[in-house]
């Protein structure tokens, strides 16, 4: 069931017959690369916007569902359509993104504002994730990081593919963003906040029986 499961999520309907025949995957079969931007308002964090960049392979999986007229472009009925085919199923693994704050567990389950783009023949996808975390005298830690523990799916982090800001409807429009670490962005009302971030390895989320290690982005802020 995981397998049919991961095989709804990114519309790899070709290859349905094939992975279920197969034995147990020993290296990932999809690839993305991911970018995610928190936003800030005067009272502290908002939550942050994911972007996330499929391979080739995995776009044309999903445009030979979603492309009703086979013209390899996405019209606004099409992307609706990536929402519900593979955006909803995606919503049920959390979007592969896990959250501590302050070194305790956010369940990452409210995601908003999807768009799906094209751009150079691979799918874009963006989304919010609202997570409202309180600026105060001491630091505020705030960890994200995103991967699929079944490894089907690599996550590798970048620049945003839309430049360093990822636009779309941001809680009170707080403008551009600056670029803090290779896949970290921020942006919003910054001003009377001391605010550091790095992207480290976390040893204590290991998985895939503990051969892979994934990377967390750390955000870590107070007021001045």
């Amino acid at each position: 069931m995981r397998l049919i499961g991961k095989i709804i999520i990114f519309a790899w309907a070709a290859l349905a017959c094939s992975l279920l025949a197969g034995p147990a995957f020993g290296h990932p079969h999809a690839f993305v690369d991911c970018s995610v931007c928190f936003v800030f308002d005067r009272q502290g964090l908002v939550g942050f916007w994911e972007s996330w960049v499929l391979d080739k392979m995995l776009t044309a999986s999903v445009m030979d569902i979603v492309d009703a007229d086979h013209d390899y472009e996405l019209s606004p009925a099409e992307a609706l359509e990536v929402e519900k085919s593979s955006f909803s199923h995606l919503k049920e693994y959390n979007c592969f993104t896990r959250v501590l704050i302050d070194g305790r567990e956010f369940e990452a389950k409210w995601f908003r504002d999807f768009a799906a783009s094209l751009d150079q023949g691979r799918l874009i996808y963006r989304f919010f994730v609202p997570c409202h975390v309180s600026a105060g005298e001491a630091f505020r830690d705030v960890r994200v990081a995103v991967f699929d523990q079944t490894f089907y799916t690599s996550v590798a982090y970048g620049p945003d593919p839309g430049g360093p800001d990822p636009g779309g409807p941001d809680p009170g429009d707080p403008g551009p963003a600056r670029v803090l670490a290779q896949g970290l962005l921020v942006k919003g009302d910054l001003e009377g906040l001391q605010v550091q971030a790095e992207v480290r390895q976390a040893p204590d989320m290991a998985y895939y029986s503990g051969q892979v290690v994934p990377r967390v982005l750390v955000l870590r802020f107070r007021r001045r």
